[in-house]
């Protein structure tokens, strides 16, 4: 019974730990990068010319707004200048909710799904390592 309850307490804490963010590297990463606030990430809809892919990220199982603000605070830790998502933000991700086979809302998993490239200006590449 003593396990129960601490295999119970595990499963409900991990259900509140938030969204998870996972990130792999898609091109080599310029030297002197560093992080930076989150507000000064911006959102691309298209590469800018002098942009660099560096990463994806990817965040997951947590409501849309959290995992944007997730990538975003990801992106400002790894001294991205900017994101560029999968698809346009009204659709990037995807609801979990709908797919959980249940029959009431009792019965539904909140969470999304988003995907994001990690872009670096490499003018702002080049003079941030001077």
């Amino acid at each position: 019974m003593r396990f129960l309850f601490v295999g119970a307490v595990f499963v409900t804490l991990g259900a509140c730990v938030g969204p998870t963010v996972d990130v792999t590297p898609v091109g080599p990463v310029p030297p002197g990068l560093s992080p930076r606030d989150p507000q000064a990430v911006k959102h691309f809809e298209l590469r800018p010319e002098n942009g660099v892919e560096v990463y994806d990220i990817e965040a997951y199982g947590d409501a849309k707004p959290k995992l944007f603000a997730a990538i975003r605070q990801k992106a400002a830790n790894l001294g991205c200048d900017g994101l560029m998502f999968s698809a346009p933000a009204a659709t990037a991700s995807l609801d979990n909710a709908a797919a959980t086979g249940q029959l009431n809302e009792h019965h539904q998993k909140p969470g999304s799904h988003i995907e994001a490239v990690c872009i670096v200006l490499q003018a702002a590449a080049a003079t941030s390592g001077n």
